[in-house]
């Protein structure tokens, strides 16, 4: 299962109404180019807090969104069955609650995103780790995107300081769809595979 985050400004539709993700996906697969995977968008639009509400997210998809479709679908619940990725805000997401619960997700993905101020005095800690737990840590970002470039270049600058292997793309664009559909199209075949 490919948990999959959107933007901010987005809902749960954006990866399938701006972002193709099935169309994408279906042609990967069907071209053998991608293993079969359950996609999940979950709203992530909470309520702004000072501190972003990202422990409110967590703990809905944590404890509420990944039992109910464990339980629901046919899946694989192992941690290395599980990826968690998103563009911009979901990016965020992914770079909060992926990096801090190496027990569930195994394939970590972020889509024109990066760290904010703090972030290494809160969660250097996990990164610590990734690399025993974390089977790809992939970032994509676009060349000319001045929404989030400066948050991707600190949070390559802080992988590189602690020795955090992972994979890099960038993109002709900005912060776009375009881009996004790229990112997913390159990191999807990567998923899921020994």
């Amino acid at each position: 299962v490919l948990y999959l985050m959107h933007g901010s400004g987005n809902d749960d539709r954006g990866w399938t109404v701006l972002g193709r993700v099935h169309y994408i996906l279906d042609n990967l697969i069907a071209e053998q180019k991608a293993v079969p995977m359950v996609v999940v968008i979950p709203n992530g639009q909470y309520p702004r807090t000072p501190d972003r509400n990202y422990e409110a997210y967590e703990q809905d998809l944590i404890d509420a969104i990944i039992p109910a479709v464990e339980g629901e679908y046919r899946v694989k619940t192992d941690r290395l069955n599980r990826g968690i990725s998103g563009l911009s805000m979901g990016g965020f997401h992914t770079l909060y609650i992926g990096v801090k619960h190496p027990e569930m997700f195994a394939w970590l993905g972020v889509f024109s995103s990066g760290i904010f101020d703090g972030y290494e005095d809160s969660y250097g800690r996990y990164l610590d780790g990734i690399n025993d737990s974390a089977s790809l840590f992939w970032i994509g970002n676009g060349d000319n995107d001045e929404v989030t470039m400066s948050y991707t270049e600190g949070l390559i600058s802080l992988l590189d300081k602690r020795d955090v292997k992972y994979s890099l793309e960038i993109y002709s664009g900005g912060h776009t769809w375009d881009v996004w559909r790229k990112c997913l199209r390159d990191f999807a075949p990567l998923l899921f595979r020994p």
